[in-house]
């Protein structure tokens, strides 16, 4: 089967400022974006920012070695120009060529590198000339700058002010636990398939110059795809991950279908964190008691009266936002997950709840 990576092709067709690249790894979102920003940018006489969460993602050799695989000859061909490699200094970067000392020479500034971390040293700046922004590895499974959605969108105003653009948001399927599908409304983003593109409308109560239509800031979200392209070097539950496109999983610990049928429920709370929802229950099987945890899907019926550990808003009246015991039994059954005495319903939902639970703590 020949190699077919991905291509922009499709959601470049589609009108939205945000624009979300998720897939597996090694399928070519990365390259098919700063190829096709590049040559827009040449194009237009314009420049983009390479985006990072952190500034220690921004080093000059990280920058320089991200955009070095570059076409040079399909650049050339598309504008003319002609480089041969890249060339950073003071968070710059150049397109460039190198002279017979190795030095850059021809050099055509291109673009910035940002940290969104560092969000406040930009707003005293002016980017006149920025057209895209490449948000790199937005999805992770460690940890968020805090409010992070907002503060995208606060970078977004100081580098285009009151101009509109396009900013590619590019992730890999690591982690379901992501502020941005819950912050920005993205509800079916988990259940879209390869090549799937699905387009979401927010609405900011603030007219146009005109006066007659409310601005409204589109989203795309596509689920990227290849054909052809195998990681040679990942098996098991990784390579579904890397390969498939499928939600990365791990191996926990689950139960058997017999002591399933026969456990008894001693007590239940629901767990909330940005866009999943689970219900831990508390069971008891002959002499042991432990936690199950399945995900929860559905709306949570009389939900003023269900005990909740969540860090979003809550009616609840027993809500806390950290595994903080409100009585001696249930703290007893919360050092229950410290001894790792959970199970769950499937590898799916034992690597999402994992992942939930770096985001309260236990007490």
């Amino acid at each position: 089967m020949s190699k077919k990576y991905y291509s922009l092709a499709k959601i470049k067709q589609v009108e939205a400022e945000y624009k979300m690249l998720l897939g597996g790894r090694n399928i070519g979102k990365s390259y098919a974006t700063k190829e096709d920003v590049i040559i827009e940018c040449i194009k237009n006489d314009g420049q983009f920012t390479y985006l990072r969460r952190w500034d220690r993602d921004i080093k000059g050799v990280y920058v320089v070695n991200y955009f070095n695989d570059l076409n040079w000859k399909k650049i050339h061909e598309k504008t003319g120009r002609e480089f041969s490699g890249v060339y950073y200094w003071q968070g710059k970067i150049f397109l460039c060529n190198f002279d017979a000392d190795g030095k850059a020479v021809d050099k055509y500034h291109i673009g910035y590198s940002h940290s969104l971390s560092q969000n406040e040293r930009y707003k005293s700046q002016m980017f006149p000339r920025v057209l895209y922004t490449i948000f790199e590895e937005f999805i992770t499974d460690q940890m968020y700058l805090p409010d992070e959605p907002v503060l995208l969108q606060e970078y977004a105003s100081t580098i285009y002010r009151e101009r509109k653009s396009t900013i590619y948001l590019i992730g890999n399927t690591i982690s379901k636990l992501c502020p941005y599908f819950n912050e920005w409304n993205l509800g079916n983003v988990l259940q879209m398939k390869t090549n799937d593109i699905s387009v979401f409308e927010n609405t900011t109560e603030v007219l146009t110059t005109d006066g007659k239509k409310e601005i409204v800031v589109r989203i795309a979200v596509e689920m990227c795809g290849a054909e052809g392209v195998f990681s040679k070097m990942a098996f098991g539950s990784a390579a579904n991950m890397i390969v498939k496109n499928e939600w990365k999983q791990k191996n926990v610990a689950r139960l058997d279908k017999d002591v399933i049928k026969e456990m008894k429920e001693v007590y239940h709370l629901f767990v909330i964190c940005d866009n999943l929802t689970f219900k831990m229950t508390l069971c008891k099987y002959k002499n042991n008691v432990f936690w199950y945890v399945r995900p929860h899907t559905s709306e949570i019926k009389n939900i003023e009266k269900e005990r909740l550990v969540t860090n979003n808003p809550s009616m609840s009246r027993f809500h806390t936002n950290n595994f903080v015991a409100l009585t001696d039994r249930e703290a007893m059954a919360f050092n229950l997950i410290r001894l790792k005495k959970i199970f769950y319903c499937s590898n799916e939902c034992g690597t999402d709840f994992q992942q939930t639970l770096q985001n309260f703590v236990v007490r």
